[in-house]
């Protein structure tokens, strides 16, 4: 289909569907140029009213305010914000009808891929979703991408036949060709390639694995995917990792590009042409905080918590995401000239987290770069996936072309004991291949002690 049909097919049912997106998309292509204070007065302004809306029409939050002894009006400044609790998942299956908005009552569900555990519903207005996918396209406009270019997505596809005809009558209007990324064979990977060549996408868009996968397979077979002329590949719902965005990069020549969002809250962040990822404020207010709850400095890492602006249905005011960024200074500007304020690097889920014998806490992202550093030594690993037993015990299963020498072995066990100390107990176990998590996603690490699995299976 032609790029200015598939756009004006798709403009126009998203604007019968009620989302706007025309219009919001144009809003956002203007109010990026804005300078910083402006953003922050429209971002401020948006979250009163949703405060405002919260207070007097969702019974949770009426409670809350309540209990507090505060009403909408008393929230002038980020510090009286922070007053007001965090919303868990737990919270959110535990109170669901009293988080919906007694004013609204169309409403659509929708939940998230429970990749670490249960899949969480929550509802959302239908114009949500134009917020959302305005956020996303305004995003893919920064590199000349634009709705309607031919795209071949890496993602899952729903089971039940409804939505997934309507998937498949998305993936029409928009030109998109769909691999589904549970499917990570060398033979279903060499047909993808087949396809591509066939279709000329003009980008690629997905998780960042199955992105990782494919690009590593067409290097590994020695397959020449420049002759693709991809203008990027976008990398969404997953951390992106410096050795994912290298290889890719390297593979395909073109510029890999990270988007930063979740069902719950839309994008949030998207990466500009200077490297550099922008916060979505039009849209939501995030906080990145230090364990005591208080806000981190520059240079930081805190845990990311989100405010959605623009869902009335079932506002989300404070919600712990589950992931971790580093902080930067909210002067700091982007030579893109953009007024939108940065965010830095988001290293993957609060939940990531290693146990020492003696009881220390350890982002799991540490292991990403022992395993890295074994890798630039010469040790043969495709793939790797930390398991942790118990506070003694890691399993490291690695899928590896040869058997990993024993020095390689010596030199990762090294690394990890200079961490967690000589107690831990590291096994080694070669596999051929790795299972992906559900909906296609994949994991380096993952806890099975009991207090933490209850935390997880919570996310």
């Amino acid at each position: 289909m032609y790029p200015w049909l598939s756009k004006t097919l798709y403009y126009a049912v998203q604007t019968f569907t009620g989302m706007k997106l025309y219009a919001r998309l144009k809003k956002l292509g203007e109010t990026q140029w804005y300078a910083r204070e402006d953003l922050k007065e429209l971002q401020w302004q948006k979250l009163k009213k949703l405060l405002q809306h919260a207070n007097k029409h969702v019974s949770y939050y009426q409670k809350k305010f309540k209990n507090l002894g505060l009403s909408p009006d008393d929230i002038n400044g980020p510090e009286d914000f922070r007053k007001l609790p965090f919303l868990t998942k737990d919270d959110i299956r535990n109170n669901l009808s009293d988080l919906k908005a007694l004013n609204i009552k169309h409403f659509i569900a929708d939940c998230t891929s429970g990749t670490t555990g249960t899949p969480l519903t929550f509802f959302k207005e239908r114009s949500t979703s134009g917020y959302f996918l305005a956020a996303k396209y305004r995003g893919h406009r920064w590199h000349n991408i634009n709705i309607g270019d031919k795209e071949v997505k890496f993602w899952g596809l729903p089971i039940d036949q409804r939505p997934k005809w309507r998937e498949h009558i998305k993936d029409f209007i928009l030109s998109r060709t769909r691999f589904v990324a549970f499917d990570i064979s060398r033979e279903t990977l060499r047909q993808h390639f087949k396809a591509c060549q066939r279709i000329r996408p003009k980008y690629m868009y997905g998780y960042s694995s199955a992105l990782y996968r494919f690009a590593r397979y067409l290097k590994e077979e020695g397959i020449d995917a420049t002759r693709l002329n991809l203008k990027g590949v976008i990398s969404t719902s997953e951390i992106l990792y410096d050795f994912e965005r290298k290889l890719i990069e390297h593979v395909f020549r073109c510029r890999m590009i990270n988007e930063y969002g979740a069902c719950e809250a839309g994008v949030m962040a998207f990466e500009c042409p200077e490297g550099k990822m922008h916060i979505t404020v039009e849209n939501v207010y995030l906080e990145i905080l230090k364990e005591d709850g208080q806000p981190a400095q520059r240079g930081e890492l805190g845990e990311i918590v989100v405010t959605e602006l623009n869902n009335f249905a079932m506002p989300f005011i404070r919600y712990k995401i589950g992931d971790l960024a580093t902080y930067v200074d909210e002067e700091e500007r982007c030579g893109c000239g953009r007024g939108l304020p940065l965010i830095g690097e988001i290293v993957g889920r609060a939940l990531d987290t290693a146990i020492t014998p003696a009881g220390k806490m350890l982002h799991a992202h540490v292991f990403n770069y022992i395993i890295r550093s074994a890798i630039s030594h010469g040790a043969d690993i495709k793939e790797f996936k930390i398991i942790q037993k118990d506070k003694h015990k890691l399993l490291i299963r690695v899928v590896a072309s040869k058997k990993l020498k024993e020095e390689y072995r010596n030199y990762i066990t090294t690394q990890i004991k200079n961490l967690m100390g000589e107690n831990i107990k590291i096994d080694f176990e070669e596999v051929e291949s790795i299972p992906l998590e559900k909906h296609g996603k994949f994991r380096f690490f993952v806890s099975e002690i009991p207090a933490l699995r209850k935390d997880e299976e919570s996310g």
